[in-house]
């Protein structure tokens, strides 16, 4: 699982050095695609798979399907971790996310997100927000079963 919250630097070469536990587990091949929120979304290949079974399956008479693969087809590529570690971020993605020098690398399980610094901020801001909203994740059914 690729989980954790790290720094890392983007290169002039447009390259982020990954912690190397994150390299490790993704020396197999990897998919970069746009995220939902203005982030960049790093998935092994077996985890981008299965999103492109689930969402070419869609119906595409409805606008946001098609929306969907376009924001996540549209902008995917498929790389390796370098022998240094690092991965190629292209300037398309990057200039999406609004990535600059310093980047956070956030571990979700089944794949990996890059933010800038300053977006992440404010997803933290509202991660540690619980006063806001104490019942924001109520409706979630969760359990360790």
């Amino acid at each position: 699982m690729l989980l954790g919250l790290y720094t890392s630097i983007l290169d002039k070469t447009n390259r982020i050095a990954l912690p190397g536990e994150l390299g490790t587990q993704l020396k197999d091949g990897i998919y970069i695609t746009q995220g939902f929120d203005r982030n960049i979304m790093v998935l092994t290949r077996d985890s981008f798979e299965m999103v492109y079974k689930r969402i070419t399956s869609v119906n595409l008479a409805d606008p946001l399907a098609r929306l969907l693969l376009r924001m996540i087809l549209g902008s995917a590529y498929k790389t390796e971790v370098g022998e240094d570690g690092s991965i190629p971020i292209l300037d398309t993605l990057k200039s999406f996310a609004r990535l600059s020098t310093e980047v956070v690398l956030v571990g979700q399980g089944d794949f990996l997100e890059i933010w800038s610094p300053e977006i992440w901020g404010k997803q933290e801001e509202q991660l540690l927000d619980v006063e806001k909203d104490p019942n924001r994740f109520s409706m979630l059914t969760l359990s360790t079963r």
